[in-house]
């Protein structure tokens, strides 16, 4: 059946929409369709459509989107209500709280709880996860349905059904398929199951059975002597093969009555199974014509079958019947049945138990609509009279139905559908674009609806918007006909693009070769030229830049790549953080604490990454002493679950093992943040429900096996905020999204096959179990239309320039090629010649030569510096001791022997000290008194917190390009707003008239700060164009005994800090110390030199300067001391100055290496 194409009318925004019609909204990629809809609503309420608020359902897809479409909708109002005083605007925003702005799951949610006593509901139900609930009701179903329905035939049907098939992780094929299609399958929908189960399963397998045997008797007549050690050397087969047939067909066709006297001789000895008879088809190799290519292939002469194998017609009749045999659909019907009976009991058991799913939300209120009696559906009528209902090519034909009940048939209310068909990608978690389709087609041509397209796009470069047009093309690029691609343009009315990039497609040719290849390839040239586009743009941010892959899978040598240059990353909203690696260790670990007396599941905690303990080496742990380091240490985390002490328990396992202070560990960062994220989880977990050890272990194994409900989010591997890097994030997951640059990194290879089909049989979604063969172009073709509208999505993510690779796949890989070496190649033809667009061929061209077109070239290499310093340590934890020190415990055991001295002074005999604001002994923020603050900022750790704060926060270059303090405070939107933050946070026992002093003056301070020079080459802080703040450092100290420090040895440790801030300046390293310490004398050098040392921040600065010393060595290419280190800068920010050159600033350089790097004072004073 030929598809409707309808061409919508092009608009630029809600003003062009009737009011009074119904719509169909298409917006394409970045055509504003947010606020298209945030229009709508004002438009409805100031033209009188409805009388208030409470009369319009907005629905969207995500809570994420419904959040932001509720502060949308309620600025734009609030905005508008400046503009012109309007009473039905005032009234909606005063009763904003209660407006109608769901996702589809929460309007439905919210009907069945206020309607449940009408429609037979309980008032509050538990939200469940169907795929858990299934997988109970499925092995209940087998446990006790199976063997009542079956009996003794029970192993037969298990037998022609093919159950069990496993996978390699050891969950059943059989048992997945059937809960994945059972999660998508929507009866109430008009979905379709092929076979379509039924009952007597077990008559139509002894029918069939009945049937082969029949055919296999009548067919070994036929076949004469057979040679049974050697069916190949039978009389058949030497008769077929002295036929006028080609020569070189008959090998082939010797070999398929081979196969055919096998199985008559396997009949003959013993009737065959059907199991059996599945083995012989599946082997044979014949095409579409099947048996009947038996009589084919003549030579010119024509057949002499009569003489020499006369009942060769008859034999291939009787194949072909048996060929026929629907044994495929037969071992299929357990499945289907199965997935039926699991969707009846599962809803069954869910009502009658007060439980429900999202996916119940919707069924149960289409039912309620669906009753005679329509009270609910009068409800809604009488509640709502328009519906705005966005992403609606997400949706499914359950929520079509329920909207075109209450909207469509009736003349007083009007639906406006808003969507993309083109940006469809959600088919498996159940969405169905021809449900989009249908309802388009139906309120056009039904209802009246006006078919609109929103055609200015807001997102995207000029030029990159005109190779869009050109690539999208109907006929260039989508091949379903229900798909209508209009033009976009860059909006009027936006001011001019202004970006440096230009020539914004490049295609990245990595010629003839697999998709594997060109997958590394690709990675490889995607680092470096993030290198050369970050050095050459001043603006250009790490987390600006995306690259997109169909599948995790495919992130492996993006990660690679990106490590190999140093280059920050991370993940956006990574599935599996239960299933990785550190959920398993942590699994293991919390048994062996939890069973105490398990030799074996201490056995399995001892080789994870917590110990490091070889295989080989287990044996010599069954029997350790008790004060072993290991044995002490799961003594104390035993003592720790006892007291149910789950914040000790949970970081002495990430300090006292170790774990935390091994950079070797595969993805270091990563396998961190995991450790962090699952055992943040389970101490909430754990006190919120006053969890055991031992239950805190079985929630942890059931997480991993995904047998427990969790929200969505519960399983996303978090991202570490504090150093954003490029974005690596599936196409699925980007959607909605935008990034400055993309690469696109996914869609070398093929998908991976499906052990179902689907796709859709006129207007039915149809779910093939048995993958028929003669529905294969059906699949086929929806699988390729999905691909397209995947790589749409992804290509229309780039604001400024997009990075596509193609690849010519080599003879040996053009079977498993994906998108980027078929469909893509193919598409970009059309833009080959255009000047805009750079072809490159990645095996001789430099990514500088790319990076640097169009773009400033003023900007020095980005200092790649990992977070935390840290170096290797080679031991295992049995093997080792780790005593981790920070300055501050350093600095604490100086105070403490110090005094002892001071204790023997008399009162005031101690002297003046420097005040520090490490060191509080009044109240945090308070000063001495009002008075002082009046003088300058208050003496206290908070303040010096407070100065951090907003020294991490501020923009440098903005910030020292102000002409005076004041103009700090002018800046409300920035340097303003994080003043103003941090001094309320941090200074909020002050009065009023203090804080805005505390403003004026911390204005003051930073002014001076990063205008002042440095020293004499004239740097200043507001010029720096590469730092990183706070960086966290493990540098080992092999604390040696002294002779000047008696009976006392140190092992092999770690001191652990942080530095506020590293800068690179004229290809040199610098370390900055933000000091806020009040010196009363004055800050000059002689002054602050006795601060530090009185401070010993002399032992601070030889600590910070090993760290930073240890990882040049061990990443800056011939590393040269004189070259590449710069030196240490202790700023004081209270005497910071630009009137006064050198004021507050303390500079160390040593002289040597071996100096700067010397830690043997530590060791003296300790």
């Amino acid at each position: 059946m030929k598809k409707r194409v309808i061409r919508p009318l092009p608009i630029r925004g809600s003003a062009e929409i009737d009011l009074d019609s119904h719509a169909v909204i298409e917006a394409s990629a970045g055509t504003g369709k947010t606020h298209t809809i945030e229009h709508l609503v004002v438009d409805l309420l100031r033209g009188g459509r409805v009388r208030s608020l409470d009369e319009i359902l907005v629905v969207t897809f995500t809570e994420k989107a419904t959040g932001e479409l509720k502060d949308r909708i309620r600025k734009i109002i609030t905005e508008s209500l400046k503009k012109e005083k309007s009473d039905i605007l005032q009234m909606s925003l005063d009763a904003f709280d209660t407006a109608s702005i769901f996702t589809i799951h929460g309007f439905c949610n919210k009907i069945l709880q206020e309607y449940a006593f009408e429609n037979g509901e309980q008032f509050i139900n538990d939200l469940v996860d169907d795929r858990v609930v299934y997988e109970k009701a499925l092995y209940r179903i087998m446990r006790e349905e199976w063997p009542r329905r079956y009996g003794d035939s029970l192993q037969k049907v298990l037998t022609v059904s093919q159950f069990p098939g496993s996978t390699a992780s050891g969950v059943g094929t059989w048992l997945k398929r059937v809960i994945d299609v059972a999660l998508r399958y929507q009866p109430a929908g008009n979905d379709m199951l092929y076979p379509d189960g039924g009952q007597y399963l077990m008559e139509k397998i002894s029918l069939m059975e009945n049937e082969c045997h029949a055919l296999l008797d009548r067919l070994l007549p036929l076949a004469g002597q057979i040679d049974e050690n050697d069916p190949g050397r039978s009389e058949l087969c030497a008769r077929y093969a002295s036929l006028n047939i080609r020569k070189n067909s008959i090998p082939k066709r010797v070999r398929i009555i081979t196969a055919v006297l096998k199985l008559l001789t396997a009949h003959r000895t013993r009737k065959i199974s059907l199991e059996k008879l599945s083995v012989f088809s599946s082997g044979l190799e014949i095409g579409d014509a099947g048996f009947n290519e038996l009589n084919e292939g003549w030579n010119k002469s024509g057949p002499d079958y009569e003489e020499k194998l006369p009942h060769l017609p008859r034999i291939i009749e009787i194949l072909e019947q048996l060929r026929s045999l629907d044994l495929p659909a037969l071992q299929n019907l357990l499945a289907a049945n199965t997935i039926q009976d699991l969707k009846h009991a599962s809803a069954e058991d869910k009502k009658a138990h007060g439980r429900i799913s999202y996916d119940d939300m919707v069924n149960r209120v289409y039912a309620a609509l669906a009753e005679d009696s329509g009270t609910l559906k009068h409800e809604l009528r009488k509640r709502y009279r328009y519906a705005l209902v966005d992403e609606f090519q997400d949706t499914d034909m359950l929520q079509w139905n329920i909207f075109r009940t209450i909207f469509l048939e009736s003349e007083k209310h009007k639906l406006y559908i808003i969507g993309d068909p083109k940006q469809a990608i959600y088919g498996f978690r159940g969405a169905d674009v021809n449900a989009y389709y249908i309802a388009r087609d139906e309120m056009i041509s039904a209802y009246g609806a006006r078919s609109y397209s929103l055609t200015e796009n807001w997102r995207s470069a000029p030029e990159l918007i005109r190779c869009f047009n050109t690539i999208f093309a109907d006929a260039n690029w989508f091949t379903d006909g229900s798909i209508s691609y209009l033009p976009n343009h860059y909006p009027d009315e936006k001011e001019p693009y202004s970006a440096k990039i230009v020539r914004p497609l490049v295609v990245m040719q990595c010629g003839a070769c697999s998709g594997t290849e060109a997958k590394y390839k690709s990675a490889d040239y995607f680092a470096l030229e993030i290198i050369a586009l970050t050095s050459n743009n001043p603006d250009l941010e790490l987390n600006e830049m995306a690259i997109l892959v169909t599948k995790w899978k495919e992130a492996d040598a993006v990660e690679q790549s990106l490590k190999k240059a140093n280059i920050s990353y991370s993940y956006y909203k990574k599935e599996g953080l239960y299933q990785s690696r550190e959920a398993l260790e942590l699994s293991y670990l919390l048994t062996a604490i939890a069973k105490p007396h398990d030799t074996a599941a201490r056995k399995k905690a001892l080789v994870t990454r917590f110990f490091r303990v070889p295989l080989h080496e287990l044996n010599h742990y069954n029997s350790i002493s008790s004060d072993h380091p290991a044995a002490i240490l799961f003594e104390k985390w035993i003592a720790f679950a006892e007291r149910k002490n789950w914040s000790l328990l949970f970081q002495s396992i990430m300090e006292d093992s170790g774990i935390l202070y091994r950079t070797d560990v595969d993805d270091y960062d990563r396998s961190i943040i995991n450790y962090r994220t699952i055992m943040q989880n389970l101490e909430v977990d754990a006190s919120r429900r006053n969890l055991s050890i031992l239950e805190i272990a079985s929630q942890m194994e059931r997480l991993r096996s995904q047998n427990i409900f969790a929200h969505e989010s519960h399983n996303i591997e978090k991202t570490d905020m504090d150093k954003p890097g490029v974005q690596i994030l599936t196409i699925h997951a980007s959607k909605g999204l935008q990034f400055r640059i993309v690469f696109i990194g996914g869609g070398f290879s093929r998908r991976d096959i499906s052990d179902f089909w689907t796709y859709h049989r006129y207007t039915r979604r149809v779910f093939d179990l048995v993958r028929d063969a003669g529905n294969r172009d059906l699949h086929d073709r929806e699988l390729r239309s999905e691909e397209e509208r995947l790589f749409y999505v992804a290509l229309t993510r780039a604001k400024d320039r997009l990075y596509v690779p193609v690849f010519e796949p080599a003879a040996r890989a053009k079977g498993t090629a994906g998108i980027l070496g078929g469909k893509l190649p193919n598409a970009l033809q059309a833009v080959r010649y255009d000047s805009q667009v750079i072809w490159i061929d990645i095996d001789f061209v430099e990514p500088s030569d790319i990076g640097s077109q169009g773009l400033k070239t003023d900007r020095a290499p980005i200092p790649m510096i990992p977070d935390p310093l840290f170096p290797d340590p080679a031991m295992n934890f049995l093997h080792r001791k780790i005593s981790v020190a920070s300055f501050s415990g350093l600095k604490a055991e100086l105070y403490e022997k110090e005094s002892a001295k001071r204790r023997h002074l008399a009162f005031g005999e101690s002297g003046s000290q420097a005040g520090e604001d490490d060191v509080s002994t009044i109240a945090p923020g308070l000063p001495d008194s009002e008075h002082d603050a009046l003088r300058e900022l208050p003496r206290s750790t908070e303040t010096g917190l407070m100065l951090h704060e907003i020294l991490e926060q501020i923009d440098f270059h903005h910030t020292g390009r102000a002409k005076n303090p004041g103009d700090l405070l002018a800046d409300k939107p920035g340097t303003d707003a994080i003043i103003t933050a941090a001094v309320n946070k941090h200074m909020r026992y002050h009065h009023d008239d203090v804080l805005d002093h505390i403003r004026n003056e911390t204005a003051r301070i930073l002014w001076n700060t990063l205008r002042a020079p440095l020293h004499d080459s004239g740097l200043v802080l507001g010029d720096l164009k590469r730092k990183i703040h706070e960086v966290e450092f493990y540098n080992p100290a092999s604390l040696r005994t002294a002779s000047t420090v008696p009976e006392i040895s140190y092992t092999d440790g770690f001191i652990h800090g942080f530095i506020d801030m590293i800068f690179q300046n004229e290809n040199k390293y610098y370390i900055v110390d933000w000091k806020s310490n009040f010196i009363e004398e004055g800050y000059t050098r002689e002054h602050i030199e006795k601060s530090i040392n009185d401070m010993h921040y002399d032992l601070q600065i030889k600590i910070y300067s090993s760290a930073l010393i240890s990882w040049l060595k061990r990443v800056v290419p011939g590393y040269l001391y004189n070259r590449d280190f710069g030196g240490v800068y202790y700023l004081y920010l209270r005497g910071m100055d630009i009137n006064h050159p050198g004021s507050g600033i303390y500079f160390c350089r040593p002289e040597t290496e071996a100096e700067a790097m010397d830690l043997t004072p530590i060791i003296i004073h300790r």
